[in-house]
């Protein structure tokens, strides 16, 4: 694949704002555009949605604006809401790329609400989720401390 041209980051940011319209309603803003990148802004919560200029993968990363090192990926967003785990989605079209975008705004509007909200219990609850994926990675006769 190609690195994609202005004319694609255009209307990848022209397909953003189109399916994700329904966050201006609720307080967010369009805080910044990047090449293949959004980010809308709360009063307490930010979403950033991107487009990976080489795997094209759709992708978004929501979290709060007074901790921004820690957001929930797309993946954890289901988790936590209780919501099927959808595919990567890696368009190679215009319409698929819209497409791709529509299917993760309805994603979150399917989420917790908390999320977009901005209540803390929600984003908690991720804690437990990534300790259990993270034990999946440690071996079970892994010291739980470094050595003396």
């Amino acid at each position: 694949m190609s690195h994609p041209s202005r004319a694609d980051l255009l209307e990848f940011d022209a397909a953003v704002r189109a399916a994700f319209a329904f966050l201006l309603r609720r307080g967010f803003t369009v805080v910044s555009t990047k090449a293949g990148e959004i980010r809308f802004e709360s009063d307490r919560v930010f979403l950033e949605v991107w487009r990976d200029p080489y795997g094209y993968e759709l992708d978004l990363h929501i979290g709060f604006l007074a901790e921004p090192t820690e957001r929930l990926s797309l993946a954890e967003v289901e988790l936590v809401s209780g919501l099927e785990a959808s595919q990567v989605t890696r368009p190679e079209s215009i319409a698929e790329m819209r497409a791709g975008l529509e299917a993760l705004a309805r994603t979150l509007l399917e989420a917790d609400p908390g999320l977009l909200g901005g209540d803390p219990k929600s984003f908690e609850r991720v804690g437990p989720i990534r300790t259990a994926y993270t034990a999946g990675f440690v071996s079970p006769d892994a010291p739980s401390s470094p050595p003396d």
